[in-house]
């Protein structure tokens, strides 16, 4: 049996050591947590509601958040991302001001949308496709949001795009009893991450 010198051991175990650490962190790097911030100025958070029998379109801006995403690691993907209820726009002023108001979002009291994932799964490579189970916070009500997303590799970072309906009595938002306010909302998000 051959003895191997103490300071080669040592120099040894020093590069084993330094090799183990490097390969830990190549591999979490390309298959592990890369956290992003949406970018609120390349990002767009729009709506669509029937009022009075014509579509209302609108926009919520100031999104803020952080996005963990690898396409190579679906599973480990988070989203949890808000809107400044106070940017809500329809291009009208005074409807601005009557969906910040109490009756509809009450952005005195609840200031931000939010959606936070509970998991994300991977549905298609082929189409980019994801399925985010999460949650949804409008109003100081939570519920459910499960929704498919595509994403798509940009110069830098990400766009995760996606297409949803929720309905706004369940979030008290407006009142419950006018019928020319339909109860469905079409959202479209188009995150920009970097």
């Amino acid at each position: 049996m051959k003895i191997i010198p103490l300071k080669k051991w040592l120099r040894n175990g020093i590069f084993i050591l330094l090799g183990t650490v490097l390969g830990l962190f190549t591999m979490s790097f390309s298959m592990g947590i890369l956290e992003y911030e949406p970018n609120p100025h390349k990002s767009m958070v729009q709506f669509k509601i029937k009022n009075l029998g014509r579509d209302v379109f609108g926009t919520i801006g100031n999104l803020k958040g952080v996005v963990s995403f690898n396409p190579n690691n679906i599973k480990s993907a988070k989203i949890d991302a808000s809107v400044d209820v106070s940017t809500v726009n329809t291009g009208i002023t005074l409807r601005n001001k009557h969906l910040q108001a109490k009756e509809y979002f009450n952005a005195a009291e609840y200031p931000t949308i939010r959606i936070k994932s509970k998991t994300i799964q991977l549905v298609s490579s082929e189409n980019n496709t994801a399925k985010m189970n999460g949650t949804i916070i409008i109003k100081g009500t939570e519920k459910p949001l499960n929704i498919m997303f595509t994403f798509l590799k940009l110069d830098s970072g990400y766009i995760l795009s996606s297409k949803f309906t929720i309905k706004r009595k369940d979030f008290n938002v407006g009142s419950r009893k006018t019928k020319a306010m339909k109860d469905k909302v079409e959202v479209k998000l188009d995150i920009v991450i970097n």
